[in-house]
């Protein structure tokens, strides 16, 4: 189990320079939530926050608040991060003297803990003979989502594993990727548990050879049944912010 460790700027940090006005800590508060998501949906880590940290940082946030005369973000950020820790069983530290597996601060943003995760799961491998998504061979079964490109597609999509994203709480056998090379379509990657193994197709239709949005199963996505919302989400989030 990897230990990851959340430190969060404080004026220590010169927080003040990074929440400057109500849109920069807007921006600060939605990224925030976004990286304690995609930690939170990562499998066989164990994430801890220093408590002494936490608090300072809540303190020097609101008093940002204060030099601003306005509420920043959409939601209070101490309930945000007690909802967070309680939710998801983060582990409270009390001692200064930890060492974890990965120190991550916050400030480094989204992007950085998402390199983090990519190269972690590097190790995933596409099972590259499961045809029965794959429309040019026999092996295709025809009520099947499509793998874009059929057999010629499978490199594509193996390129895009290590750095799709599920979500370990609620539904850790499917991740997600948006394939820009393919009109930014969804890949879904099914787990076959066996060796860290995962089939692929893209969430579309082809109709009249050419592919659209299967809508109705991004739909199903985010349903009570599969809650996939989060890697949806996060996503989506990656993509807008490349």
């Amino acid at each position: 189990m990897t230990t990851f460790l959340i430190v969060f700027p404080t004026k220590d940090d010169r927080i003040e320079n990074i929440v400057i006005d109500k849109q920069s800590g807007n921006n600060f508060v939605k990224e925030m939530m976004m990286i304690l998501d995609r930690i939170d949906c990562e499998k066989d880590i164990e994430v801890y926050i220093n408590s002494s940290n936490k608090d300072k940082f809540i303190d020097d946030y609101k008093t940002l608040e204060d030099l601003i005369n306005q509420r920043i973000g959409l939601y209070n950020i101490e309930d945000a991060l007690r909802s967070f820790i309680t939710q998801n069983a983060i582990r409270i530290l009390h001692a200064e003297n930890f060492e974890p597996d990965i120190y991550f601060q916050i400030a480094d943003g989204f992007r950085r803990v998402d390199n983090i995760f990519t190269e972690r799961n590097g190790n995933r491998i596409l099972n590259q003979n499961d045809f029965r998504h794959c429309e040019n061979h026999p092996g295709y079964l025809h009520h099947k989502s499509p793998l874009i490109g059929g057999t010629a597609g499978f490199a594509n999509v193996s390129e895009l594993l290590p750095s799709a994203i599920g979500d370990n709480k609620a539904n850790r056998g499917i991740l997600l990727n948006i394939d820009t090379n393919n009109s930014d379509f969804i890949v879904r990657y099914e787990d076959e548990n066996f060796n860290n193994q995962y089939h692929a197709f893209h969430l579309v239709k082809n109709v009249n050879n050419d592919y659209i949005v299967d809508a109705a199963k991004i739909q199903l996505l985010q349903s009570s049944r599969k809650n996939l919302k989060r890697p949806l989400m996060l996503v989506r989030y990656r993509h807008l912010i490349a």
